[in-house]
């Protein structure tokens, strides 16, 4: 039997829906949607490595896996042939390419290896470029030169890249299998010649960055668009403005209702402030950035949104993507957004494949169109955004596209770590100025903006009166367990509404427990912290909102979980002292609606103390802390009025202590090709590993809809979803589309606790040393998880609980 089979015979995957696959029209379509032959160097190396990006599988070898992969144990690698080729082919070129482009050597270099890098890495994790190890080297077959019609592909490589044509003759391909021996060493020579020049500033490594990860984009999207045949999908102008009209509607509606409903005094300045808003942004001077600073309850979400269907409106931008820190407030905001709209909103994040398919239906078409943000409204966290601007894998850069030419909003950026907002900043301004894309910064607090190329646009209304709905009581008091339970009972009799925001679970825990204890059966005590699933979560906000609106006596012990977005509202609020914005956040849950004839919320800041000791350092900077209280210190009280200024101050000073410019250098690293570092960042920077484990409880929090996906599975439980997990051929024999939906699931059951606290109460220790652990474990003793309280019980004994 003969070791190669023609190149013209080859297929890139096996016949579906009487629809065949030829590995050489595959290896058109991606070069024609990655580059252009008759284009600039960059536009020819891009279509290049389309053409070669999936050379490997004209191997004999794949192509007999793809035939029946039943007969082959595992896939049959393949990225890293292309990878090799086009380096090889890549070289013939570089000399033309410097005598006719001189002045653009350094990124033709640049150009050559990260493309080799990303070939090798097309279908897996992106890694860094290390002059010593090739990016082909660790997939390399032997024979796989002999088993691959070489001359069939060079001839379709030639005919269809005529530049190939003026370097090299026809029968080079002969050459090919001799030449690839000396690729390492000339593969080294490259990479010391790419890496020998550092980006002089961070500005300038954030536009390196930026602009590979784009050619990273260009590349990845063109291989999986072309076998799922997805068509871009923007917001036109006609649309945007259609959208507008209805956005207005049904503000107006939604005036009235509150008007009713909460004998709301708001509708009118939301209004005024949300028309004012917008014309500041059509009259103003266009700009990549701009700011919207409107109190909590002011209708920010719909501001925001309206001015980004202007800008649509305007052909400023063609997508409108919402950012938003956390589950709660992104599902809160992507509802909204659908209905004043009427557009269609696709959410991304961790949990929400299952929210795209049926029980009974998967199209992986419609997987890739939500993963790569195919919508005019994408809903989407800091995390997926993070993972955009710095992708860890190669399918998570083809959202990128997406974000060309797109309006975003970054609802609550203050909320990213501290430590790494320059480094986030300076990768959104690079992107705002390589992707034409346009963002706008909505909060109460925002953090110092600087490090921008220019001066961003404050949108703000600068005459609106105050809504003046609380007060913040600001002092000394420190208080312990029982005192603060005892409080809350005192007050809900008084106020009706009331809250206490913690800082870490385990307080959470102890006071809620000491709060039910107290209360009589006629006041309704909730408990809501990050130490429950997010289904339980979820469950616990409706519940809550459900006795807040038949008007009950509500206490609500809660951690700083509670304070962004969620719309809730509260006559009182005790907040154990956090950093300053959070207070301020909290205090955004306080008299929302600004109800007539109701007094004045209050917010009582006090110094929460565990057994006598004060517990905000689990959780919070302590430089961000010593700025808190030397400027609360200066206070007994603030009005909503003075929360603006003080914010302000707030973020000066604690810049001006901790400029926050260590992780910068992760930029400049990344722009030499070394990824690791910046990969590893996120917006939220946790203290030490976290281990999910897998709640097997049923409880009221599972909706139909998760038992219909359990359904799906087989499972009729929890604790039957959790043992497929475990059957790892059972997995492996799941199609693509199913194994996302399937890790979906699993994580609706998920809390992350820490590695000593998993030991104790799953199975994590249980396996054999010789074995590998499971990655999701199982909770061994269910009664530990409360449907009251989650994990909020268990407080003793163990490490401090540390979630938000």
């Amino acid at each position: 039997m003969s070791l190669v089979i023609p190149f013209s015979q080859c297929i890139a995957r096996p016949p579906e829906g009487g629809r065949d696959y030829p590995l050489a029209d595959h290896l058109l379509e991606v070069a024609g949607r990655s580059g252009r032959a008759s284009g600039d160097a960059i536009h020819q190396l891009q279509f290049l490595a389309g053409l070669l990006h999936d050379a490997g599988k004209a191997q004999q070898s794949w192509q007999r896996y793809i035939a029946d992969p039943r007969r082959h144990r595992g896939a049959v690698p393949h990225a890293f042939l292309g990878a090799a080729l086009f380096f090889l082919f890549a070289l013939q070129l570089r000399r033309m390419y410097l005598q006719e482009y001189p002045h653009s050597a350094d990124g033709i270099v640049a150009a050559i290896v990260q493309l080799t890098r990303d070939l090798a890495d097309h279908h897996g994790e992106l890694k860094g470029i290390d002059e010593a190890s090739p990016p082909w080297e660790a997939g390399w077959r032997h024979g796989c030169l002999e088993e691959t019609d070489l001359e069939g592909l060079w001839q379709f490589v030639r005919a269809n890249f005529p530049p190939l044509q003026e370097v090299t003759e026809a029968s080079w391909w002969r050459e090919i299998p001799e030449t690839v021996t000396r690729l390492p060493s000339l593969w080294r020579r490259m990479v010391i010649h790419h890496q020998a020049r550092r980006p002089g500033n961070v500005a300038s490594a954030a536009d390196d960055v930026i602009s590979k990860r784009w050619r990273t984009a260009q590349l990845i999207g063109a291989d999986r668009f072309a076998v799922a045949g997805v068509t871009p999908r923007h917001l036109s102008p006609e649309e945007a403005a259609a959208a507008l009209d209805r956005l207005l509607e049904f503000c107006r509606l939604r005036g009235d209702e509150l008007a009713v409903r909460h004998r709301s005094s708001l509708t009118a300045l939301r209004q005024q402030a949300q028309d004012a808003a917008v014309a500041a942004f059509v009259m103003a001077k266009a700009s990549r950035f701009y700011t919207l600073r409107l109190p909590t309850g002011m209708g920010k979400t719909l501001t925001s949104l309206r001015i980004a269907l202007e800008a649509c409106r305007l052909g400023r931008a063609e997508r409108v993507i919402y950012v938003a820190p956390y589950l709660t407030i992104l599902s809160q905001a992507a509802r909204e957004i659908r209905s004043a709209s009427g557009l269609e909103v696709m959410e991304h994040h961790h949990l929400s494949i299952l929210e795209t398919y049926t029980v009974h239906e998967s199209d992986p078409h419609e997987l890739l169109l939500q993963e790569s943000w195919q919508s005019p409204v994408v809903a989407t966290t800091f995390n997926q955004l993070f993972r955009a601007l710095a992708p860890r894998f190669a399918q998570d850069t083809i959202r990128i596209g997406a974000m060309r030419r797109a309006f975003v909003i970054l609802d609550e950026p203050q909320i990213v770590d501290g430590d790494v907002w320059r480094l986030f900043l300076a990768l959104v301004d690079a992107a705002s100025t390589h992707l034409e894309m346009t963002v706008l910064l909505i909060s109460a607090t925002t953090p110092p903006l600087d490090g921008l190329r220019e001066e961003a646009v404050d949108l703000t209304p600068g005459s609106l009166p105050s809504p003046c709905r609380y007060i913040i009581n600001v002092g000394d008091r420190r208080m312990e367990t029982e005192e603060v339970a005892e409080a809350l009972v005192t007050a809900v009799n008084q106020r009706g509404a009331v809250a206490v925001i913690l800082n870490t679970v385990e307080d959470c825990g102890r006071v809620y427990a000491e709060t039910k204890r107290l209360s009589g059966p006629e006041i309704s005590v909730f408990n809501l912290h990050g130490a429950m699933t997010s289904l339980h979560k979820n469950y616990q906000v409706q519940q809550i909102r459900r006795s807040l609106e038949a008007g009950l006596p509500t206490i609500v012990v809660a951690t700083q979980i509670i304070e962004a977005g969620v719309d809730l509202s509260f006559r009182m609020i005790y907040r154990a002292r956090p950093v300053l914005p959070s207070i301020i956040q909290a205090a955004g849950r306080a008299n929302r609606h600004a109800a007539e004839g109701e007094p004045v919320a209050e917010i009582v800041d006090f110094h929460f103390l565990r057994e006598g000791r004060e517990t905000r350092g689990y959780v919070y900077d302590a430089i961000a802390m010593r700025v808190t209280d030397e400027l609360l210190d200066r206070f007994t009280s603030v009005p909503e009025s003075g929360t603006s200024t003080l914010s302000d101050e707030y973020f000066k000073e604690l810049f001006r202590r901790k400029p926050g410019t260590s992780a910068l250098a992760y930029v400049q690293d990344a722009a030499m090709g070394h990824w690791s570092d910046l990969q590893r960042i996120s917006p939220f920077q946790e203290k030490g590993n976290r281990v999910p484990v897998f709640v097997p409880n049923e409880g009221p929090w599972i909706d139909d809809e998760t038992y219909a996906f359990l359904s799906r599975f087989g499972a009729e439980t929890p604790e039957q979803l959790y043992h497929l997990y475990l059957e790892k051929s059972w997995l492996r024999e799941l199609a693509f589309v199913e194994r996302k939906l399937f890790f979906g699931l699993l994580q609706r059951f998920v809390v992350p606790v820490s590695y000593r606290r998993a030991r104790m109460i799953s199975n994590l220790g249980e396996t054999a040393k010789s074995e590998q652990p499971p990655a999701i474990t199982l909770l061994r003793q269910p009664h530990l998880y409360r449907e009251d309280s989650g994990f909020g019980y268990l407080v003793k004994d163990v490490e401090e609980w540390i979630y938000l």
